[in-house]
């Protein structure tokens, strides 16, 4: 097992789980590109971990990047591959995408205190886009663009029923929320599922209890 996530699923024989690192591909390439072991890198794998960092950091935007992160994104950018024509890639999105992110700047749902900022993506609204719910991936950080917001959540209603939440935090920890809700992943990013409109209100009170509770202990600090 080798992953950046925080080791609530241990397993394997061999384990190497590092959360304070960006990603994966950071944790992979500094093993491939250390002096002290026979592996090589080449230009597809150097690709590879350079977009999986870039996706990680949100292209470097996200706290969780390092002085070390951006020195392994530079050693790998020494490899032969198109980097700047590969990130303009991964930017585009269809016509459907970008009419799904106009829903989300209409109908966000700012709380009362400012602080948390929510979206609801049915799936008849999915099926009307021609997407699937694998698809918005594009549209989570959107909420979070808004002055004053500090956490987010964007709820994706899956073919089953079921409500995907993908939930953000400008600062505080938000995992310990997401594992009471069928989830967990990162201290402020994480994904879990609710089962009720009664289960999604009570989660959205509790990104805001610790949306609050940063926002008093910034103030007096």
């Amino acid at each position: 097992k080798v992953d950046h996530h925080p080791n609530e699923d241990p397993y394997g024989d061999f384990m190497i789980v590092e959360p304070s690192i960006s990603s994966t591909s950071e944790l992979w390439a500094s093993i491939v590109l250390r002096d002290d072991n026979d592996l090589q890198m080449n230009d597809e794998a150097a690709k590879c971990f350079f977009l999986g960092i870039v996706g990680d950091t949100g292209r470097f935007l996200y706290d969780n990047t390092t002085r070390d992160t951006m020195q392994i994104a530079g050693e790998l950018l020494n490899y032969d591959f198109p980097a700047s024509d590969l990130m303009q890639e991964s930017n585009t999105q269809t016509i459907s995408q970008a009419r799904l992110q106009a829903y989300v700047l209409q109908n966000m749902k700012l709380s009362a205190q400012g602080t948390v900022n929510s979206v609801y993506i049915s799936q008849d609204l999915l099926q009307s886009l021609d997407l699937t719910a694998n698809e918005t991936y594009q549209i989570v950080q959107i909420p979070g663009t808004i002055e004053g917001v500090i956490t987010w959540v964007t709820f994706i209603e899956q073919p089953d029923g079921k409500v995907r939440c993908r939930i953000r935090s400008k600062g505080p920890v938000i995992n310990h929320i997401a594992a009471q809700h069928d989830g967990g992943g990162h201290e402020k990013a994480s994904g879990a599922n609710v089962y009720s409109s009664e289960e999604k209100d009570e989660l959205l009170a509790q990104l805001g209890e610790v949306a609050m509770k940063y926002r008093r202990d910034q103030f007096f600090d």
